[in-house]
């Protein structure tokens, strides 16, 4: 299976937006539209693959489409925040820089603004990711705040710290830094105008933050929710 280039099942036509995937299924002579409400290319792919096993077993592509139209999200990964401003806003789980880079470049593919990024890493882990992270940062967000993540033992500047230098290694007017995270939610929400892409990334689903001993309660979801009805007054 494929999108476009030939295969025995194939997505063409297919239509990337801010709030989901519309494509045409071509196999064995049929042809059928599905809706599906995920976001990304990658999510097609992943649509193909259970479309392929559905045919297989002679689903019938009526059923197939119902199925794909009320495909529930994952929780934290690429998952909207309803906005009514006129941009969206996604929180997304994306802690690593691979994962980074595979979100910023989804979003960058259904784009028709701008791109505003906050995130932060964790502490206690994997230290070298953070310049990596700071680096894909600069190539694929048009704009960004570093924030706090779960910082535990570590202090949540010095992370920051380390993350700006890859950030500056690509853009040396550098990036600004807001160690709140619920402030840094807030702030790049106030910056984003219509047609843009808000990301909040590196929590994903979880519902706390951890700081030395502490585990507070914090959901990306619930203060990005909360600063919205804010901005809308």
């Amino acid at each position: 299976y494929g999108i476009q280039q030939p295969a025995e099942l194939r997505a063409v036509r297919l239509d990337l937006g801010a709030n989901g995937s519309r494509f045409v299924v071509e196999c064995s002579g049929r042809h059928f539209a599905c809706r599906l409400p995920l976001i990304g290319r990658h999510n097609v792919y992943n649509a193909l693959a259970a479309i392929g096993a559905a045919m297989a077993m002679e689903i019938p592509p009526a059923q197939i489409q119902g199925a794909l139209n009320t495909m529930p999200p994952v929780p934290g990964r690429l998952e909207t925040v309803p906005c009514k401003q006129g941009f969206s806003v996604y929180v997304d789980y994306a802690h690593t820089d691979d994962a980074l880079l595979n979100v910023l470049t989804t979003l960058r593919e259904i784009a028709s603004g701008g791109i505003l990024l906050t995130f932060g890493c964790g502490g206690g882990r994997d230290s070298g990711k953070r310049p990596r992270m700071g680096r894909v940062a600069a190539q694929l967000a048009d704009l960004t705040i570093l924030t706090s993540d779960n910082p535990r033992r570590e202090s949540a500047e010095d992370i920051c710290a380390q993350i700006h230098e890859g950030y500056l290694s690509v853009r040396p007017d550098g990036c600004r830094v807001e160690l709140d995270r619920k402030r840094a939610i807030e702030e790049i929400l106030r910056m984003a105008q219509p047609g843009d892409i808000v990301l909040i990334a590196g929590k994903g689903h979880e519902t706390h933050q951890e700081f030395n001993d502490a585990v507070v309660p914090f959901d990306d979801r619930d203060y990005a929710a909360e600063a919205l009805a804010s901005i809308a007054g």
